[in-house]
């Protein structure tokens, strides 16, 4: 059974996506909150040693910045 990786559980898409998958494949999700992997995916090391634990075959990447005021004053944290 292929293994997919869904970041950004908490928010509003990715529940969704998990619900439909998770009858035909293996899914593992992932935000800083809830999920199979709490990490920040802004860590690089914390994102590398979680892809080769788990070596997904497919990545669904819904993770976002959402507070928009914030991203544009911090512009280097969106990049």
């Amino acid at each position: 059974m292929k293994k997919i990786l869904v970041t950004g559980f908490s928010g509003l898409v990715a529940p969704y996506i998990v619900d439909r998958l998770k009858e035909s494949f293996s899914t593992y999700t992932t935000s800083r909150k809830i999920g199979d992997y709490m990490i920040d995916i802004t860590n690089e090391l914390n994102v590398k040693q979680m892809l080769e634990k788990l070596n997904p075959d497919i990545v669904i990447h819904c993770a976002a910045f959402t507070n928009v005021d914030l991203a544009e004053k911090e512009t280097k944290k969106v990049i």
